[in-house]
């Protein structure tokens, strides 16, 4: 089946149909004007729908601030805590609540923080409701067979040449947003995505030249930075060349070891005559336009690569939607199994009867096996009963107590807490009742209720100074799923030695929870 690479832009919307056979070929390609909006959106996919037909898989790639890029780091834990910690820990710096976002997790390898090791993610999300409606919409217009949906600054990952003295930067300039990606060992390390682009240049050529849209469009494409409109262009692209410059440099001191040492053009706006050598004044870099791929036009290369390396891609799709194209690939390949198998059959008839009849032996002594310990189980079944009952009859007494302390707390801290760490102090502060509203009428006013209780946690932790922030980091997702406190946060951790060994002292404030234990 034909795969459809759609790039969804910000002023076009680009298509290259790609068949695999032998070692690939560009079928078709096109390009239609986009104006934004999802109503003009479905009549563009529409017409590539009646063109192309909707028999094909498509991948869908989208330059939108729709879709969140940020990165942060966790420490170095084990790979089975990794996924808690790092929806943990991307719940702290992403407004939207993660449940209500399709996202995905890079891991981009080991940085040193202030002289500690540590992981650096790249977190990449989208809220539910716009990922949604882009599938429906694709389905509405009739392709079902949708296995794609990422971020346009990841299609550059494949083509990019790695640099061996430091990182490689893709500036690709779009119609209305032009995207900073900067990549290094194979990975997307930083994005950044800024409002000039190749629209800024036709904007200050129509209040400049006092030309309409479409002539100022004509200009840039085919003069851009000619001896006339240089001055006029000079604003926009000192705007342009000053935003990379100081994503260079913030990105330098991030990573001082491996600098962007090289840089490529890519996009609509790469295309703007003397562009540049323009931008060659405003950067040390070694730039040069984004070697094309002999198959396709430079414009058609990021829809080229969704078509092509779409395994490879980060995919914000549903759940629901890729167990969809699984299904499809496990029915394909159950349909081919089922042909050998029945071919199997016909040609060893005799062999596999005798084969059946081995295995059915077998299956009733399994069956016998597992009837005897479903029965052995259920004789268990009182005394484990019983069992628990024992188990928990202390506890429950002491619930039955409505003891509306915090020994509950106390436990929990003295049965859960890290072995590393060390609680020297505990204090509960009573957070006074909101003062009664003015009653209109002369009736007494209703008694005050309890609204909880601050909880303050000092102690120690022990260990190495790589691990004590994963240990600290584990303490309070531990205390967050205890039920007892809530909004857990450090207000303060220093790292101290005590007779001559590293510890770290911290302080942990929490919300008690206002209920009766």
């Amino acid at each position: 089946m034909d795969i459809l690479g759609v790039d969804i832009g910000t002023v076009s919307v680009k298509y290259v149909r790609y068949r695999k056979k032998g070692r690939g070929i560009v079928v078709s390609r096109g390009a239609y004007p986009y104006k934004e909006g999802w109503e003009d959106l479905e009549g563009i996919l529409s017409s590539i729908k009646n063109r192309e037909g909707a028999n094909v898989e498509v991948a869908i790639g989208i330059s939108s601030q729709e879709i969140l890029k940020k990165t942060f780091t966790i420490p170095l834990i084990p790979k089975e805590e990794v996924k808690e910690v790092l929806e943990w820990s991307a719940s702290k710096i992403i407004s939207i609540p993660l449940d209500d976002m399709r996202h995905e997790y890079v891991m981009l390898g080991e940085i040193d923080e202030r002289g500690v090791r540590k992981d650096e993610v790249l977190f990449v999300g989208a809220h539910k409701e716009y990922v949604n409606r882009i599938v429906a919409l694709f389905d509405e217009v009739g392709f079902k067979k949708i296995v794609l949906l990422t971020d346009m600054g990841f299609v550059y990952l494949p083509v990019v040449e790695e640099a061996i003295d430091g990182s490689v930067a893709i500036i690709d300039i779009g119609g209305r947003q032009t995207g900073i990606y900067i990549f290094d060992g194979k990975k997307l390390h930083l994005v950044r995505e800024i409002m000039t682009a190749a629209e800024s240049f036709t904007d200050v050529l129509i209040s400049g030249f006092g030309l309409t849209y479409a002539e100022a469009e004509d200009y840039t494409r085919q003069k851009g930075f000619d001896e006339s409109s240089s001055d006029i262009l000079a604003a926009p692209l000192e705007r342009l060349g000053g935003e990379i410059q100081r994503t260079f440099s913030v990105y330098g001191q991030k990573y001082p070891s491996r600098p962007v040492t090289r840089v490529y053009l890519a996009g609509r706006g790469s295309q703007i005559p003397h562009l540049l050598e323009k931008l060659k004044t405003f950067l040390v870099e070694e730039i040069a336009h984004l070697p094309s791929v002999m198959e396709v036009e430079d414009e058609f290369l990021p829809a080229y690569v969704l078509a092509v390396q779409k395994e490879i891609l980060v995919n914000l799709l549903p759940e629901q939607v890729k167990a969809r194209e699984k299904e499809l690939v496990y029915t394909k390949y159950a349909r081919i199994a089922g042909v050998a198998v029945i071919s199997a059959l016909v040609v060893f008839t005799l062999s596999m009867v005798q084969e059946f009849r081995n295995l059915k032996s077998s299956v009733e002594s399994e069956k016998s096996l597992v009837s005897q310990k479903r029965e052995q189980l259920d004789r268990l079944a009182p005394i484990r009963s019983s069992l628990v009952y024992n188990e928990l009859g202390p506890i429950v007494a002491e619930i039955e107590r409505r003891d509306s302390s915090f020994i509950i707390l106390l436990k929990y801290l003295a049965s859960r807490i890290p072995k590393e760490v060390y609680v020297k102090e505990v204090e509960f502060v009573k957070e006074p009742p909101p003062a009664p509203a003015p009653a209109k009428d002369a009736k007494a006013p209703p008694p005050p209720q309890d609204s909880g209780n601050n909880v303050t946690l000092r102690g120690l932790i022990f260990g190495e100074p790589e691990a004590m922030e994963a240990t600290l980091l584990r303490l309070m997702i531990d205390l967050e799923k205890s039920g007892v406190v809530n909004n857990v946060t450090v207000t303060a951790k220093d790292l101290k030695e005590l007779r001559g060994k590293p510890v770290m002292e911290f302080q942990i404030i929490a919300k008690s929870v206002p209920y009766e234990v």
